[in-house]
């Protein structure tokens, strides 16, 4: 059952924590390459971006997971207001922590959970995919915000995943100070007598549950919620540190590498790049590396969830596949919050037809010579 539909049905009083935004969403520039077979006609949209409010509510007697964001009160399962079970398929779903079928009402739990405490009072923000950088800072911290902003839920608890990154922890000190912090396991739970259930303030869908079945969302945002998170962490780590202007941002993972990065590299290195890899950088540097950049160009990955903090006229150049399943409006619908164009290269997936989303891919070097004017 949604959070809403929950609420609605035992009559819940909601406390409106930020309200509604619109933004217009702002179609990305396509560096065009005639080798490759993309109907660039689907990248022009045309609409607002709506989000409805962020509210909080109050349910009693709620266990809580370690393995999902899935909330459950007596037999009832409550999950966020936008996600879809026909259409989504879920992270906990991937790792087999729960299972569950659209033809069935009933969610079943496949690992042990152990309790680990009992609280009068807590405020939960577990979720299956917060140690991802992207959907960390666009989706679960402005809902930590946007409780912790509100001094009458000063000095109740958080609950958050065990073992996030550093650079995730620190944003997260940043946003919630010195409040007290219980970190779950993904094999433990929480009981609560008095939940505070912050609604969802940014969502974009794991994947999806069907092959040739739209996402839910390709991402959706509460622009107040995050401009919030933005200003606070610009304001908390800025420094006097001279930035370079010019950046090419290196993708060292197991998954959706670009296949010919040193060549890239080093065609950049000669017009005056600096290189960075950003799995070795701290918050405060990559935060600091992209408020002051003029120009950014690296492949797709989480790191550009640091869009946010850029300036509305840095250019923003992504290189990415051109499998036919990449969610091409994902940087989009959360540069456009802030009046950034992202501009498309477009790739080609190593392996010809792949299937996979997260395969590696190589971009033509004369391709980038040609979209960001260098020689």
């Amino acid at each position: 059952m949604r959070l809403k539909d929950f609420v609605k049905k035992n009559q819940l009083k909601t406390f409106i924590l930020f309200k509604p935004s619109s933004t217009q969403y702002i179609n990305p520039h396509i560096c065009k390459n005639s080798n490759l077979d993309l109907d660039f006609d689907k990248f022009n949209v045309k609409g607002l971006n709506h989000f409805e409010s962020i509210y909080l509510a109050q349910i009693k007697d709620v266990q809580v997971l370690g393995s999902t964001s899935i909330l459950f009160k007596d037999k009832t399962a409550i999950f966020h207001d936008l996600f879809d079970w026909n259409l989504d398929f879920t992270s906990e779903e991937l790792h087999q922590t729960f299972y569950y079928s659209p033809l069935s009402p009933h969610i079943k739990i496949n690992i042990d959970q152990y309790n680990k405490a009992e609280l009068t009072k807590a405020a939960s923000f577990i979720n299956p995919v917060a140690a991802n950088y992207a959907h960390w800072v666009t989706e679960i911290l402005p809902a930590v915000a946007a409780f912790c902003k509100n001094p009458e839920y000063k000095g109740i608890p958080i609950i958050i995943n065990h073992g996030l990154h550093k650079n995730i922890l620190d944003s997260l000190d940043l946003i919630a100070g010195s409040r007290e912090i219980i970190f779950l396991r993904q094999n433990e739970k929480i009981y609560v007598k008095n939940l505070y259930a912050v609604s969802v303030a940014g969502y974009a869908s794991f994947e999806p549950r069907k092959i040739n079945i739209p996402l839910s969302s390709s991402g959706l945002y509460n622009y107040e919620a995050l401009n919030y998170v933005r200003k606070i962490l610009r304001r908390k780590v800025g420094s006097n540190k001279k930035w370079p202007k010019k950046i090419f941002l290196k993708r060292n993972s197991g998954y959706r590498n670009l296949t010919n990065s040193k060549e890239i590299e080093a065609l950049l290195k000669k017009q005056g790049f600096e290189v960075y890899d950003f799995q070795n950088l701290s918050l405060k540097d990559q935060i600091g590396l992209f408020s002051n950049a003029d120009i950014i160009i690296g492949p797709s990955g989480a790191h550009f969830a640091n869009i946010i903090f850029c300036n509305k006229k840095t250019d923003v150049y992504i290189l990415i596949s051109n499998f036919k399943g990449t969610v091409y409006k994902y940087w989009p619908n959360i540069s456009s919050l802030f009046g950034i164009q992202i501009k498309y290269i477009i790739g080609q997936a190593r392996i010809a037809k792949s299937t996979n989303v997260h395969a590696d891919f190589y971009v033509n070097p004369k391709l980038i010579k040609e979209s960001i004017n260098v020689k």
